[in-house]
Parts: structure tokens; sequence; C-alpha cells
């Protein structure tokens, strides 16, 4: 018998499983990721995919637990703030820190997960946000008026390597 077959006579996933049925023939049979998961079956294993998992209810914690990689829950549909809230890095999960900032992350939530000052000024974090949290607003490439408009003193930018002629270009004058 097919496990659709057994489904329909009522069978459960355990025992489908007891009787060994393989997890990808649960699903093929029918049987859902939140059936699969009550009998203990993996609904990774399953087949189910991570936007299928979180359809039927499952958490970021839940889908970890049943293998999916963080890219995995990306992909499914789950928020960077859900990956957060299960200690799931949202780096490693794909999210660029445009998108984490648009999720109301801060900079030095980017910077604990790895992002680099650079990934920090293309996902609309400011000079300020990067000083903030010790990253340099040179190597993220602010130029010296934008170090300038963020609060800077000439004195910060010249120790973040910024050139003369350039903390000159940014604004600043001989008394900065």
């Amino acid at each position: 018998f097919v496990a659709l077959e057994v489904k329909a006579e009522g069978f459960t996933v355990t025992e489908c499983s007891t009787a060994s049925y393989s997890a990808a023939e649960l699903k093929a049979g029918g049987y859902s990721a939140q059936e699969c998961k009550a009998a203990e079956v993996s609904a990774r294993e399953a087949g189910f995919s991570a936007a299928e998992a979180k359809y039927e209810g499952f958490t970021v914690a839940e889908c970890v637990e049943a293998g999916y990689s963080p890219s995995d829950l990306k992909d499914g549909g789950y928020s960077a703030q859900e990956c957060k809230a299960a200690e799931v890095s949202a780096r490693e999960a794909g999210f660029s820190a445009a998108e984490v900032m648009a999720e109301g992350f801060t900079a030095q939530e980017c910077k604990e997960v790895d992002f680099s000052a650079v990934e920090l000024k293309i996902g609309g974090y400011s000079a300020q946000d990067c000083k903030e949290v010790d990253l340099s607003a040179k190597e993220a490439g602010f130029s010296s008026d934008e170090c300038r408009a963020g609060g800077f003193t000439a004195d910060e930018c010249k120790a973040l390597g910024y050139s003369p002629a350039e903390i000159k270009s940014g604004g600043y004058s001989a008394q900065d």
C-alpha cells in the first residue's frame, strides 16, 4: 500500500512511520508538515520547504530543529527579526544590511553579526552610525564631507586616515 491509501484508511503518521514508510512517502501520501512534526518525523526530510513549514505555523526555532539552514529560512519567508529571535544570524540567512535596517536592526546589531562598514553604508547606515559602533567611516567609503555632516571633527577625520586635502574638501577650515 502507498501512504496515500493508508492515510485514506485512517492510519496516522506515527503508524506509517512505524511501518517503515519514509518521510518523503508520508508527504507524498498527503500528511502535513505538522502531522509529521507531531510524530517526530522531520518535515525537512519529508521534503517540505521552509515556506511550507512557515505556512503550517512552524517557528524559526522549529525549522532549525528540523534541519533547515539559515538560508532556507530566509527563502521560506521568515524575517530577519524572526531569525534573530531564534538566535539565527540574519547575515548567515542571507539578509543584506539594507534588509535588516528596514526591519529595525541597529548598526550595533549589524556589527555583532559581522556586517562590514562598507555593507553598513550600502545598507543605508550613516557615517555617524559607523562611528558609534567603532567601524571606520573612511573604510565604509564615506567622504569627509559626509563625515562632517555626521558630526565628525577634523581631528576625527584625520585619525580615520583622511588626508589634509580630503579634510579641506569636506568643508573643514584651518580652525577646525
